[in-house]
């Protein structure tokens, strides 16, 4: 993390320096105290010291050499001329002009024959035009995008398209931010060379644009892209340096023109290659989406309209903004769709830089407009900045890219009490992580897969997230957001500390289980060495009528000492030990038992088995009270899931109470989620119980 913290402070430094070379540059060409501006085709004049244009028929310099005024002197665009010779020709004029300006040589002289002597005067932040500041910081912008990318992710061929087209689009619009935006004077050096550096990286952003359409997201004849790139950059670089063609249209704005068609049919062939690929095909349709955005409106209004011979294109100035549009762009969809794979404080980022140029230009226009000192400006711009735009970022973030609640209370409300729920009712351990993973991620699908990791990761596209499960196997979790986002490195944590608690939770019942089961033992012998010993005694002591109440007594201690450790029990046990005591009770009252099970051994929890112990113990009293012909009969039938019981007898006469002894086997039914049903057909009565069963031993 520090290596790209170091990267990425290098890296945003080269952004920081074009925006103030830029700016520095600007303010240091020449500015006459006087206004022009081209209106059809004449040149006009504004001073000072007049509220009226006037038109200018030429220029004296030395009051020796005549440079006529023509409109093209103020154009924004050099390559708009039709040859290079004429673009170099502008170069001269408008060099001369700066120069003598600068001599205090020059005189503008208008059609009415007034001559106006022309003074330099120092260009000021406020003399710098709107669209100066647009160019600039769209060229700043797009350096930021690309010291992101190149700091953060791993070095490939779309990644590295995308950072050259990102920094020739800087070049370009802050090369012309400086040359368009003067006030007709600029030395001709500069003027050449700044128009130099204009071509140069727009050649680069259309190499570069081809470079990334055809290899992000799927790498696309990676070889024949990689070699032939650098050779469209070589060819066409030097097509238009070198004027070999004089003809502008063909050697700068035609290459524009099939570089980008070369970029949107790799466009092309990676919308055909991602038709089975969800999560790729998102991010080309975003990229289409972005590309065309950026591109498709400057090819339109200014390079078409240049080709097809048209003399008044759009003003670059402005549509050359439109290119940042598709940086814009990739800034959202790094955010929603891990463009790249970076990371969340991508846009804290973002904030930092931008609200350190709202401060310095905040600055730089209340120094122009204002006149107060340099503290009480940056005093005020600091307090504007602090107002409007650091509420306006919080509103931003919140509204457009905050994906879900984030924090550890959040994913802890929405996990755990999903997760210790399925717990108590004892699901399995896939159960219990798949309903914690879909309270908190909310994904189109959960499955267990058979392949196994060994620790918890997202895919490479993002369209998964894999969680190891401790029993073998993979939990394997689709589509975050119900399919509205891919899964980021934040998931991946989140899923580990859900992993964390589930084990923490599991370790926490498993103790609090050996501690009951530390109890009941400690409980067991109490009652075994204590009371046990005091009934025995008391047995041998009583008569023979009272005998069988302490019989009774005894048994009941005896299945209370055996619900205590049911944990040991299985159900052909437990039935034994039923049809024991059942057979003494019916002995001692004279009754004849006709006992029929049907048992297959299975582990059979505590709950379960203290409360069928009392609904048998309370079906039999109730039969034994109420037989008629002195019999009852008792079925038991055992599967490996369930337990169902039926205790019948015949009665006369009369129909049998259901009084507190038939309510309460019924609740105890209820409560360990069982079923009850009691029954009178002509003189049979018949209760009829199940339970489902759970085995005490393993964990959820």
């Amino acid at each position: 993390m520090s290596s790209i913290r170091l990267r990425l402070t290098v890296a945003l430094l080269v952004p920081v320096l074009l925006f103030f070379g830029g700016v520095f540059t600007a303010l240091s060409l020449p500015q006459a105290d006087a206004q022009f501006r081209a209106d059809t085709d004449q040149l006009l004049i504004l001073t000072r010291l007049s509220d009226k244009a006037q038109v200018l028929s030429s220029f004296t310099i030395d009051d020796r050499i005549t440079i006529d005024a023509t409109p093209d002197l103020v154009i924004e665009e050099p390559d708009v001329t039709p040859t290079y010779t004429g673009m170099n020709n502008l170069f001269s004029r408008i060099g001369n002009l700066t120069s003598a300006l600068l001599a205090g040589q020059l005189v503008a002289n208008t059609a009415s024959g007034e001559r106006i002597p022309l003074q330099s005067v120092p260009r000021s932040p406020g003399d710098l035009p709107a669209v100066f500041w647009l160019q600039i910081l769209c060229a700043t912008a797009a350096l930021v995008v690309c010291a992101l990318i190149w700091s953060t992710v791993k070095p490939a061929l779309g990644s590295i398209g995308f950072i050259l087209s990102g920094i020739g689009f800087a070049l370009a619009a802050a090369s012309a931010s400086i040359y368009s935006t003067r006030s007709l004077f600029i030395d001709a050096g500069l003027f050449s060379y700044l128009s130099s550096i204009n071509s140069i990286g727009v050649v680069l952003f259309g190499s570069g644009l081809i470079l990334f359409l055809w290899n992000y997201p799927l790498s696309l004849w990676p070889r024949t892209s990689k070699y032939l790139t650098p050779l469209i950059f070589v060819a066409f670089i030097s097509l238009s340096l070198s004027e070999v063609v004089d003809d502008i249209s063909v050697s700068r704005y035609l290459p524009m023109l099939v570089m980008l068609v070369v970029a949107l049919a790799g466009l092309a062939y990676q919308w055909f290659n991602t038709r089975n690929k969800a999560a790729d095909r998102l991010i080309v349709r975003w990229i289409t989406i972005s590309v065309l955005l950026g591109t498709s409106i400057f090819m339109l209004l200014v390079a078409l309209p240049i080709i097809l011979g048209f003399t008044e294109p759009a003003p670059q100035s402005l549509t050359i903004a439109t290119f940042l549009l598709m940086y814009l762009s990739m800034m959202l969809a790094v955010v929603r769709y891990r463009l790249f794979n970076l990371e969340r404080w991508y846009f804290a980022i973002w904030t930092w830089l931008l609200g350190g140029l709202a401060v310095l230009v905040a600055d730089l226009v209340l120094v122009s407009l204002l006149s107060l000192s340099s503290v009480a400006t940056l005093t005020l711009s600091l307090a504007l900045v602090g107002w409007i735009y650091f509420p306006l970022r919080q509103w931003l973030w919140k509204r457009f890219f905050l994906r879900e609640r984030d924090g550890l209370e959040a994913w802890l409300e929405a996990s755990l009490p999903v997760m210790l729920q399925a717990i108590q009712v004892g699901q399995s351990r896939v159960s219990v992580l798949s309903q914690a993973a879909e309270a908190v991620f909310s994904p189109l699908e959960i499955r267990e897969i058979a392949q196994e990791y060994s620790q918890v990761e997202a895919s490479a596209n993002g369209e998964c997230l894999y969680i190891p499960l401790p029993t073998g196997g993979t939990l394997q979790i689709s589509h975050a957001a119900q399919g509205r986002r891919l899964f980021s490195q934040r998931d991946t944590l989140q899923a580990k500390l859900i992993l964390s608690l589930y084990e923490l939770t599991i370790s926490s019942v498993a103790a609090r289980r050996e501690g009951a089961q530390q109890e009941r033992q400690r409980l067991k012998r109490d009652l075994h060495d204590d009371l046990g010993a005091k009934l025995l005694r008391l047995l041998h002591r009583s008569d023979r009528g009272n005998q069988p109440l302490v019989r009774e007594a005894i048994a009941d201690l005896r299945k209370l000492l055996e619900s205590k450790s049911a944990e040991e029990n299985d159900t052909l046990k437990a039935v034994n030990g039923w049809r024991e005591e059942a057979q003494i009770r019916c002995t001692d009252h004279n009754i004849e038992l006709n006992w029929q099970q049907d048992i297959v051994p299975t582990p059979i929890d505590p709950k379960s088995f203290d409360n069928v112990t009392s609904v048998l113990r309370e079906s039999l009293s109730n039969a034994i009270r109420h037989a008629s012909d002195k019999s009852v009969d008792i079925r038991i039938d055992g599967a490996e899931d369930a337990l169902k019981i039926s205790v019948s007898n015949r009665f006369e006469n009369r129909q049998q109470s259901s009084g507190n002894g038939l309510d309460n086997i019924k609740e105890r039914m209820i409560d360990c989620g069982g079923m009850c049903a009691i029954s009178q057909n002509e003189n049979l009565w018949q209760v009829e119980f199940a339970v489902v069963l759970r085995d005490p031993r393993q964990s959820p």
